[in-house]
């Protein structure tokens, strides 16, 4: 079965580091899927590519820091939001979440609520991923973080401030790539 035109993606990079759930379908139909799709799975996918509408989404990780600063994120990307978790491998938890929507004035940033578990930090990190991605992408955003320096300082703390800025530049690079690969409705779906 071919897909409409309409109804297929064009996704180069981000179809090798994600995953696309019309992807996902092509390799069912052919036969190659890892795992069978349940008929739930395969009707949702077919309504979404009936109507002309290819939805799709991106995983990727990212990286900023080093030594005890070190600090990795995963970040989901969808064509109506982006998901972020970030953390210092070594000890990887969720202090904070923070969610974020853009207000829709030009050149206003976003309106941010925060959840954190109680003596932790990192509602500052999570507030910060959350409203600049959003901001950015014009889109909501959500952001766990759980950032760990054992007997931190104040100076650490700043230092940690500095690599989550340095985290946010390299989350915005690489959800701008996805946004810029994904593009729905047009032509080519090739695996």
């Amino acid at each position: 079965m071919d897909l409409p035109k309409s109804a297929k993606v064009k996704a180069g990079r981000a179809v090798s580091s994600g995953f696309c759930c019309i992807v996902a379908l092509r390799l069912h139909e052919k036969g190659l899927a890892r795992q069978p799709l349940s008929r739930a799975d395969d009707q949702a996918m077919l309504r979404y590519v009936e109507k002309g509408i290819a939805m799709a989404f991106c995983t990727d990780a990212v990286c900023a820091g080093e030594g005890a600063f070190a600090l990795e994120a995963v970040v989901t990307v969808t064509p109506r939001g982006i998901v972020v978790y970030a953390c210092t491998p070594a000890f990887a938890h969720v202090g904070a979440t923070a969610q974020a929507i853009p207000r829709p004035e030009p050149g206003r940033t976003a309106t941010v609520s925060l959840l954190a578990v109680p003596c932790h930090r990192d509602e500052i990190p999570a507030h910060d991923i959350a409203a600049a991605l959003a901001t950015k992408f014009a889109m909501p955003c959500s952001a766990s973080t759980g950032y760990h320096v054992e007997n931190a300082s104040p100076a650490d703390l700043q230092k940690m401030l500095e690599v989550n800025q340095q985290l946010i530049g390299a989350l915005e690079e690489r959800s701008d790539e996805v946004l810029q690969t994904v593009v729905v409705g047009v032509a080519g779906l090739e695996i």
